[in-house]
């Protein structure tokens, strides 16, 4: 009786080890068949996009989302007794997906038959296309910044050399009437000395000379 029952022993622990080897092992799969939410995402996009069928890549998100609840819900309840896993199966649709990959594989025979056809130099230009959008998604916001930068340096260049013109013009002025008043309080004492009143006005042209100072003039002196 007791052979008996340590056989009946031994086969249950060896039926428990086994049963705990499935349970871990279908677990570990289940674990590994999940996919993240960018992945789904990055798969509706080729089947919308690449493929150009967006009623499919509808179907598709919708299977993906639902089966990723389901397998949530599985993982969480696998250790309950009689449950009942709320989620219902998406069923994939194999057969759409089916045709899409024939037609890829055709096209892809084609391409590869006709090296430079005009159909493969399109797909080409489209995939430049595409990289280009895409890196230029992530540099955007860069390059607007650059440009605002680049509008501000501009104005201030202008406004520099706005400033600098001003200032050179404001100083010709002034030197010009220097140089007028000059000329004139020259002629001024010629005259007067031919007509023999040089003396009686030499103080007055001094004063005159005194009123037009170096430091008078707008922007003699500045740098």
């Amino acid at each position: 009786m007791s052979r008996f029952e340590s056989f009946v022993l031994d086969e249950s622990k060896k039926r428990e080890d086994k049963a705990r080897k499935s349970y871990e092992s279908a677990r570990s799969s289940m674990l590994e068949a999940r996919i993240s939410k960018q992945d789904v995402q990055e798969i509706v996009s080729v089947i919308r996009d690449g493929l150009d069928d967006a009623e499919l890549a509808k179907t598709i998100k919708r299977c993906a989302i639902t089966n990723k609840w389901r397998l949530r819900s599985i993982l969480k309840m696998v250790e309950m007794k009689d449950i009942i896993i709320p989620t219902p199966i998406a069923i994939v649709p194999d057969e759409a997906m089916a045709t899409h990959t024939q037609e890829l594989e055709k096209r892809e025979n084609s391409l590869l038959s006709e090296n430079g056809s005009p159909e493969r130099k399109a797909l080409i230009a489209k995939h430049q296309k595409l990289a280009a959008r895409k890196w230029l998604g992530r540099v955007k916001t860069d390059v607007l910044d650059q440009i605002e930068r680049l509008k501000t340096i501009e104005t201030l260049e202008t406004l520099q050399k706005t400033t600098v013109t001003r200032k050179i013009t404001t100083l010709s002025t002034a030197l010009a009437k220097r140089l007028v008043t000059d000329r004139l309080s020259d002629r001024f004492a010629q005259e007067a000395e031919k007509l023999g009143i040089a003396e009686q006005h030499d103080i007055e042209l001094k004063h005159a000379r005194r009123a037009m100072l170096p430091h008078e003039i707008p922007g003699l002196l500045s740098p």
